[in-house]
């Protein structure tokens, strides 16, 4: 990272991206660093530029980002211990409650949001399978009939060769 993190909520402070840094023209990042930018009718300053990250699934494209500081939050990242999971979501639930008065409670597990994301992928693996194992079994068919038939010549073939008085030879 080059620059520095906020200090203090205020829209007018924005972190980019590597990604969005190239896209505005900027050869690194400490020529980023403190220039002027407008996004519609927001004026803001680059005060950092942070590494490019997949934040999407790993098919798509990095896209370019520009993050700002807010008094207004979507979401609260909360990293919790595994071995009492429901004690913990009850005491970050008590807390909520406590500091946010009638606003519903609603949580979700990041690993369970990424796996939502890559669930696509998981169908399309298993059918893949399936198809790739029927066709290897109707290969597998196909060769067992065709030596199955060679066979059957080749006995006709042994059998008159036999009674022609010829000897049997096994190539």
């Amino acid at each position: 990272m080059s620059g520095r993190l906020f200090t203090a909520p205020s829209r007018e402070k924005w972190i980019i991206n590597e990604t969005a840094m190239h896209l505005l023209g900027f050869e690194n990042a400490a020529d980023a660093v403190g220039q002027q930018l407008s996004q519609g009718e927001q004026v803001g300053e680059i005060v950092g530029v942070v590494k490019d990250f997949h934040h999407e699934s790993l098919k798509t494209a990095i896209a370019p980002i520009l993050f700002f500081c807010s008094t207004v939050f979507n979401y609260y990242t909360v990293k919790i211990e595994t071995n009492q999971v429901s004690n913990t979501l009850q005491e970050v639930q008590s807390a909520y409650m406590e500091m946010f008065t009638g606003s519903p409670y609603e949580y979700f597990f990041l690993d369970e949001f990424f796996n939502r994301q890559y669930k696509a992928e998981q169908q399309f693996n298993t059918l893949f399978r399936l198809f790739s194992g029927l066709a290897i079994f109707i290969a597998c068919l196909g060769l067992f009939g065709l030596s199955a038939y060679a066979a059957t010549q080749r006995a006709k073939e042994i059998g008159i060769r036999k009674v022609l008085g010829a000897s049997v030879k096994i190539w």
